[in-house]
């Protein structure tokens, strides 16, 4: 009969503490986060190089502890701008002027930059761990562009040979025989992004109950070519469609000359990231003791 009442007091004594210890475990919460960083796109078509540019991000996510172990998921908005530049180059073009005659234009194209901003809409899902007030996390974001525009500008300078001439024609601004600053701007849509993620950080004033903080570094890198190779036009356009020829460079991301070529993004910032921890559910015993009741009953 000792024996018995020793086995039920064992038994309810289990029940109550094994559930909580193992919600002890068990840690979930709200994420809000802001970061600043520096980014550009790579590329590896000829004569491009990138150029970085700071931007920001804000986002809201859950996380997920278990002991050691962190799992993180949210959406999250990133705000970029970066540029590519083209190295200088000339063309010789045959032309028509105002009076009907005919000439070979010699256009020289210098200083070529375009800058972008784009708006992305990301998706993680990262794995990692915590070691005291470290953690590290690495994983995948899925990147959806939802705006982008840029600006190109670039220095022309333009002389003219007429056959009909010994000397060609050059500083006549009237006749756009001159060198001049020219820009436009261009709607910009990137394809669906994936990048590979990582992220080391610190707690600060840590309280696992209800709230904390956390400071750390991220790298971005994207796996896909984010360029559209669908659409495809001439680098150099015509900006007023008649005569004179007045020149100026098309987007980089929608001419011909990047045609075939990998265009991958890069990132690396700092975070700022507020958890807001959420209670653990409460384990009801009603069962237990029913069953408990149930047996000892015999």
């Amino acid at each position: 009969m000792f024996r018995k009442k020793i086995i039920i007091i064992c038994a309810l004594l289990n029940m109550f503490f094994a559930p909580y210890t193992v919600a002890q475990d068990i840690k979930q919460a709200i994420l809000f986060y802001g970061s600043g960083d520096y980014s550009f796109l790579m590329t590896n078509a000829d004569n491009f190089s990138s150029k970085a540019g700071c931007g920001f991000g804000i986002g809201a996510g859950y996380e997920f502890q278990y002991k050691k172990f962190i799992v993180q998921t949210g959406v999250g908005f990133m705000y970029q701008s970066c540029s590519l530049q083209l190295t200088d180059f000339s063309l010789d073009k045959n032309l028509i002027d105002t009076e009907g005659d005919s000439y070979i234009g010699h256009l020289k194209f210098m200083n070529n930059h375009e800058n972008y901003k784009l708006g992305n809409i990301n998706i993680p899902l990262l794995f990692g761990a915590r070691v005291g007030s470290l953690y590290i996390l690495t994983g995948a974001k899925l990147g959806l562009n939802i705006l982008g525009n840029s600006l190109m500008q670039s220095t022309v300078a333009t002389t003219a040979t007429y056959p009909q001439f010994i000397d060609d024609f050059e500083n006549m601004p009237d006749h756009l025989l001159s060198q001049s600053k020219v820009s436009a701007e261009y709607p910009v849509k990137l394809e669906l992004n994936c990048s590979l993620s990582g992220e080391v950080g610190l707690f600060i004033g840590a309280n696992p109950t209800s709230q904390s903080m956390r400071l750390s570094l991220f790298v971005d890198y994207g796996l896909l070519n984010v360029r559209n190779d669908a659409v495809a036009d001439d680098l150099i356009l015509d900006k007023i469609h008649g005569v004179p020829f007045e020149p100026v460079l098309n987007s980089f991301l929608l001419s011909n000359n990047m045609v075939g070529s990998k265009l991958n993004s890069f990132c690396i910032g700092v975070k700022f990231t507020y958890a807001l921890g959420l209670k653990g559910s409460k384990y009801c015993h009603c069962q237990d003791y029913k069953d408990l009741n149930k047996k000892y009953r015999r």
